[in-house]
């Protein structure tokens, strides 16, 4: 019993501290992703050729409660993008939940991680070496924004709050 009490005891903060510092959501927000299905990509097959010379894509599950916690940035992008405020297109990819057939084909498309990888260590990678094929870029973790320029992947961000402060950025 003792060691229960001490297990939650240490486990708590971590799951607190988790939630200490995302982006801070809209739990008012009343958009959701099916108001934004210009912006859908329907398959990954096209990931890198969108006939434009740079666009950015997120890649979310519905299911994830990270991606829910960006929606408000990224439908507040999305809204002056249509307003001719922002220049840059973002995509929408839905890859699914990684336990069901369609979310577990679509990270197969994907480069495959190495066993016990350091996520700042795949994404410094991708950046130097500019991926211009699926093969060759990794799916870390949802939500991800991947920014693409002339065919080629010039910055990725992964996580609430990057993923918020980069499209704040542009």
């Amino acid at each position: 019993m003792k060691r229960l009490i001490l297990l939650s005891l240490l486990t708590f903060p971590l799951v607190t501290s988790c939630n200490s510092y995302h982006y801070e959501a809209d739990d008012n927000e009343t958009r959701d992703y099916s108001d934004y299905q210009e912006f859908y990509l329907d398959s990954l097959d096209n990931f890198y050729d969108q006939n434009k010379q740079e666009y950015l894509i997120e890649v979310y599950f519905s299911e994830c409660p990270h991606c829910y916690e960006t929606r408000t940035a990224i439908f507040d992008y999305l809204d002056k993008y249509k307003n001719g405020t922002k220049e840059i297109k973002l995509y929408l990819f839905n890859i699914e939940n990684g336990t069901n057939p369609k979310g577990e084909e679509n990270r197969k498309l994907f480069k495959q991680k190495p066993n016990n990888y350091d996520s700042e260590v795949l994404k410094n990678e991708m950046i130097r070496t500019k991926p211009t094929r699926l093969s060759d870029t990794y799916f870390i973790g949802a939500p991800s924004l991947y920014h693409i320029n002339e065919g080629a992947l010039i910055n990725l961000e992964i996580g609430t709050q990057d993923v918020a402060n980069y499209l704040n950025y542009l």
